[in-house]
């Protein structure tokens, strides 16, 4: 009995131990610093594009002073495991594992042999990932512009028409003209839909994307 609660208090404290070391590696770490082996862009003043969503505008703002991270577009925030978590798409015990790996030094149970080019391929295909999504997002946006500015465009067409009878007559654009507000509806619709797609997270780009693909193969 008294073996097995030597061995139980010794996996404690290794377990303290490796704690320790990820606790004491963390808060060593500079963020900024880091983002460039993630695959990510330079920071300038604090901010950065968020790279890993392929964002294009400064909406990162990195905190090395606390090791903190938020993304002002998308509401993301974290610290410097989630950061590497969200970038290379990995697990937090992976994240762990790399974040060892940079800076060459061993975590105990936690630490695998270096395998920096399986890492970098796997941040290369997140990117790719990130890549085909952005571009989804871009052909799906011009689609829905397009829909948005053609339901408008008649709107004024049939407006400017109206107002340039003199009075009620057979002509069937009035019929036409009847269905402007319910036009314009659709079109406002179809506005707030585009906002909506630029926001849309990784998971919900995904999902969209797969609905509409099958939605296509049903036809």
């Amino acid at each position: 009995m008294t073996g097995a609660l030597e061995l139980t208090a010794g996996q404690v404290n290794t377990y303290n131990f490796q704690s320790a070391s990820v606790r004491e590696l963390i808060d060593r770490t500079r963020i900024s610093e880091l983002l460039p082996a993630l695959g990510g862009p330079e920071v300038k003043r604090g901010r950065c594009p968020a790279w890993f969503r392929g964002g294009d505008s400064d909406s990162l703002s990195v905190n090395d002073r606390f090791g903190s991270w938020h993304d002002f577009k998308t509401g993301q925030h974290g610290g410097i495991l989630d950061l590497i978590e969200l970038a290379l798409g990995c697990s937090r015990r992976e994240a762990v594992k790399w974040l060892g790996d940079h800076h060459g030094v061993s975590l105990g149970g936690w630490r695998t042999p270096t395998d920096a080019h399986a890492w970098r391929q796997r941040s290369q295909r997140v990117k790719a990932a990130v890549g085909e999504l952005e571009a989804f997002r871009r052909s799906l946006g011009s689609f829905l512009r397009a829909i948005r500015n053609t339901l408008w465009d008649s709107c004024n067409d049939l407006e400017r028409w109206a107002d340039s009878q003199s009075g009620f007559s057979e002509d069937p654009r009035w019929e036409e003209f009847a269905r402007v507000p319910s036009r314009r509806r659709l079109g406002d619709s179809v506005d707030r839909y585009i906002t909506e797609v630029g926001q849309m997270g990784a998971r919900e780009l995904i999902a969209l994307r797969s609905r509409i693909v099958g939605g296509a193969a049903c036809h």
